[in-house]
């Protein structure tokens, strides 16, 4: 791993335009690095499962592009889980909050879970699956800043059907998922 950052930033310092360069050899270690096919709709073996921790931090800069200051930042994290109860079977949870540090107010939160049913499968990377999930929003729960945030925060069902293909060749495998 040393090595091939070594030669990715050898390659990017003579590049005439570093940050573009960079960038393309990033997107393209990480198209390259990806494993098998999880989540989307994709089901989890039995007894397997998957657990996603993401953090995040959004930043609109349009007040600090003309020197004032900056219109929204926000601190997102969510934790993402399934487990395969059954072949064809996922049980899965959510969690999400956004808490912004310019305007107290809109902070949001919300807990939910999901059950995802593959009903079709073919032998070349193809499968179909319906999903149910909840998610219910918890900021009068959390207290502090998301006691009064959100104030119109509603309950959220979702029934969806969901495909994907995945594919391998030589330079590695792939998936699309709708």
């Amino acid at each position: 791993l040393a090595r091939l950052r070594r030669s990715v930033m050898e390659v990017a310092m003579r590049c005439p335009g570093r940050l573009a360069c960079m960038s393309v050899y990033v997107v393209g270690f990480a198209l390259s690095a990806a494993g098998s096919a999880c989540a989307g709709a994709w089901t989890q073996a039995k007894g397997e499962g998957l657990a996603i921790v993401t953090t995040a931090r959004r930043v609109a800069p349009m007040g600090a592009l003309t020197g004032g200051p900056v219109s929204s930042d926000t601190n997102i994290s969510q934790i993402y889980l399934e487990y395969g109860l059954l072949d064809g079977l996922t049980i899965g949870a959510k969690s999400y909050i956004e808490l912004s540090t310019t305007d107290l107010t809109s902070s949001s939160a919300s807990l939910g879970g999901f059950v995802r049913k593959r009903v079709w499968q073919d032998g070349r990377g193809g499968v179909a699956s319906v999903q149910f999930g909840y998610a219910h929003p918890i900021e009068s729960l959390l207290g502090g800043v998301f006691a009064n945030s959100e104030p119109g925060a509603v309950p959220e069902a979702h029934l969806a059907g969901l495909y994907g293909r995945g594919w391998a060749g030589d330079w590695g495998r792939a998936f699309i998922s709708t």
